[in-house]
């Protein structure tokens, strides 16, 4: 039921996210879900299933699968081509990690808010039923699913997502007389990210 990781890691350092505990992180579940030890910001994973990350895995999957299927065709129309076919099987193996990946995304990835009844997207979860809840300044992140197009901007869930990640419910949203955005582990608490701020407009 659980992964062996196919890799550790460890070094000396005073900050708690910069070496895995024992040397290979939180324990997680087999689920259809892509594995990463560390966050996007170079800081090690809570929990080490990433959703963002995994949702842009999906969509470029899917890129993928497309350019295949456009080469496939050059192929299939030009005469005297001397290249490589492209592999049918493999546009679908590609088509089907995709989907299993998406599959488990809302199968593992949901919390359901105890008071409000609304559904948002976690950040990072275990596949055994923890999930942890906060958003990174950096890319990929929750607010920037629509912008890899994962989902649509008005999708109900997304909205959900962003009214938590731009709220107290997020630990790194930071508010204050010169402003507010969001922060990161990666960097003092009270300092906020251009990039999230970026992202956020974009969106």
């Amino acid at each position: 039921e659980g992964y062996g990781p196919a890799y550790t890691f460890s070094r000396k350092s005073s900050d708690s996210y910069g070496s895995l505990h024992q040397t290979v992180g939180a324990p997680g579940k087999t689920c259809g879900l892509i594995n990463s030890a560390f966050r996007n910001s170079d800081d090690t994973s809570f929990l080490h299933f990433n959703i963002p990350a995994n949702a842009l895995a999906v969509t470029e999957l899917r890129h993928i699968a497309e350019l295949l299927k456009l080469k496939q065709n050059e192929i299939s129309i030009s005469e005297n081509v001397d290249s490589l076919e492209i592999d049918s099987d493999l546009i679908g193996e590609i088509e089907k990690l995709a989907n299993t990946i998406e599959t488990a995304i809302y199968k593992y990835g949901i919390i359901t808010d105890k008071e409000t009844k609304k559904q948002y997207f976690a950040y990072e979860v275990d596949c055994y039923g923890n999930k942890f809840f906060m958003e990174d300044a950096n890319f990929p992140s929750l607010i920037s699913l629509p912008f890899f197009e994962f989902l649509d901007q008005n999708d109900e869930i997304y909205k959900n997502t962003r009214k938590m990640i731009l709220s107290p419910k997020n630990p790194y949203y930071i508010q204050g007389k010169l402003g507010e955005g969001v922060g990161s582990t990666h960097t003092n608490r009270q300092w906020i990210w251009p990039l999230f701020t970026i992202m956020r407009g974009v969106t």
